[in-house]
């Protein structure tokens, strides 16, 4: 049957009262017939249909029941024209009157009424007593409400305890993480206390002197460092002023004392250590090896020309000079080898040897308590001094131990030194320089200081130029080498194959700072408190 209904909702009531809601929009309207189970007499096909259609003036909502016998040729019944009715009783029999149809289009009804039986399943408390047909429709709607709500809070319910299963799951996942975690953690904690008995133990023999100290970086791992107290420039070079030396004075503030590392350095994730008997690190550029240092943390940093000169200037004046791996695995001075061996050359000769692995001679104060290796087994890179086309640049003092004083090549810091001793700006007249590149000893390199000035001393100082007078022997028959072309950064204390012209004083200012070579090394020092 087809009617069109004058409401945007519908209720449909099959042979057991329940709702079955649908949607209208003024177009054809389609409900779904309930399918009954075989055998119980109520195919759909043969049903004894009550069908009532009532729709209130002016409202959204009709209630459709089953009136009429026809056979149906679809389980699905179809509204399509506007239908009125009322209600005329309610009881245990209730009798709906179709009162006029919008159309005659499809079917003509005009008065008829049938018994709907009230399922005896059903509530009939649930019903009004009088005609009241908003009041059913109410009930309808409250009912369906209810199994709607019902519905919604079983919904909730399943999923707070789906929910609480889930967090019940997490909260014990949690708990086994953090029991694993704190175990993992308490195995590590017992590893770690276990590798710093280790290393204390392993480094007991090399820190038995009151100036040796194990200084740790900000990753918690050890260097051993030598303590260099604090002197002055008359302590070292006769008739200098009693001034302090420039490496004792960082950023304007005197420092009572720096530290320099025992033993040339190797590199581990990235960061430089002083060990002892390794393999000293080779073939990094100068700016590796200053990040190498600087990625250690505050006070860290590359060893600076000034320092290399404060160390090399007391080695003179106490006449320690030190004696090392130049001549392949031992001294020019001596006729066996005297460390570990690393490596050999193509020829079978030594080159490399480890760390701190040679005699008492081969460190600074010719004690086991000084540095390690300032003369041969590998050049090392120093910062804070070059020379730009063979003009002194320095930054003042020893700023150059603060990695934040920039040292890149465009730096505003580098500067040259004059004559009367004040540091300008680079280019200056008359700026201190190297006027002869010819490779010689360092007691008789040419440069264009005058002697006794202020800005020779200063030079003197910093181990760039020799004292005015001295011999070959006062610097332990020392070389320099230079380029006297563009920007060059120098190297220290020769290597391996250095020979007589070896030593703490030897300089090598040829390199550029993109340069890396496989006899090339380097080593870190530190200032501030320990």
């Amino acid at each position: 049957m087809k009617f069109k209904v004058v409401c945007k909702r519908l209720i449909y009531i099959d042979e057991g009262y329940n709702l079955i809601k649908g949607e209208n929009n003024n177009e054809l309207i389609t409900i779904e017939m309930p399918r009954y189970p075989k055998g119980t007499g109520m195919d759909y096909m043969s049903l004894s249909h009550r069908l009532t259609v009532t729709s209130i003036e002016n409202s959204e909502i009709a209630v459709v029941a089953i009136l009429t016998k026809e056979e149906l040729s679809s389980n699905k019944i179809c509204l399509t024209c506007p239908v009125t009715a009322e209600i005329t009783s309610v009881g245990k029999t209730a009798f709906f009157k179709v009162t006029s149809v919008g159309s005659n289009d499809f079917i003509d009804i005009t008065e008829c009424s049938m018994p709907i039986n009230i399922n005896n399943n059903t509530d009939e408390d649930r019903f009004p007593a009088g005609n009241d047909l908003q009041q059913i429709l109410s009930i309808f709607q409250h009912t369906a409400q209810e199994a709607k709500d019902i519905a919604l809070e079983a919904k909730d319910i399943a999923q707070t305890a789906k929910n609480a299963a889930l967090l019940a799951d997490e909260s014990a996942q949690n708990a086994q993480d953090f029991s694993r975690t704190a175990e993992e953690n308490a195995i590590k904690s017992d590893n770690a206390a276990q590798k710093a008995a280790n290393s204390v133990n392993e480094f007991n023999k090399y820190i038995a002197y009151p100036n040796n100290y194990l200084i740790y970086d900000d990753m918690y791992k050890p260097s051993v460092m030598v303590a260099i107290p604090k002197f002055y420039l008359d302590e070292v070079i006769d008739g200098a002023s009693h001034t302090v030396h420039p490496a004792f004075i960082i950023n304007g503030v005197e420092q009572d004392v720096i530290y320099i590392s025992k033993y040339q350095n190797i590199v581990e994730n990235e960061r430089a250590y002083s060990l002892p008997m390794k393999p000293p690190q080779t073939n990094m550029t100068f700016d590796q090896a200053w990040n190498y240092c600087k990625n250690k943390g505050a006070g860290w940093h590359l060893m600076t020309n000034a320092e290399w000169a404060a160390i090399a200037l007391w080695c003179k004046k106490n006449g320690t000079m030190p004696k090392g791996n130049n001549n392949f695995g031992k001294d020019v001075s001596e006729k066996l080898q005297k460390a570990i061996h690393v490596s050999y050359e193509n020829d079978g000769k030594i080159n490399k040897v480890l760390t701190g692995s040679g005699n008492v001679d081969w460190y600074h104060d010719r004690t086991f308590a000084g540095i390690a290796d300032l003369n041969g087994n590998v050049w090392e890179w120093c910062s804070g001094f070059c020379i730009v086309d063979g003009e002194f640049q320095i930054l003042a003092n020893n700023d150059a131990a603060d990695f934040n004083n920039s040292i890149s090549a465009n730096s505003i810091l580098w500067k040259t030194i004059l004559q009367n001793g004040t540091l300008s700006e680079p280019k200056a007249a008359n700026a201190l320089k190297y006027i002869d590149s010819t490779e010689t000893a360092f007691s008789k390199i040419k440069s264009n200081a005058e002697t006794n000035s202020v800005g020779a001393n200063l030079a003197m100082s910093l181990a760039i130029i020799p004292e005015f007078g001295a011999s070959d022997s006062d610097y332990g028959n020392a070389g320099i080498w230079l380029h006297l072309n563009g920007e060059r950064i120098p190297l220290r204390g020769n290597c391996f194959n250095g020979g007589s012209r070896s030593g703490i004083f030897s300089v090598l200012i040829n390199s550029r700072r993109t340069g890396f070579f496989p006899n090339v090394g380097f080593r870190c020092a530190y200032y501030g408190k320990i």
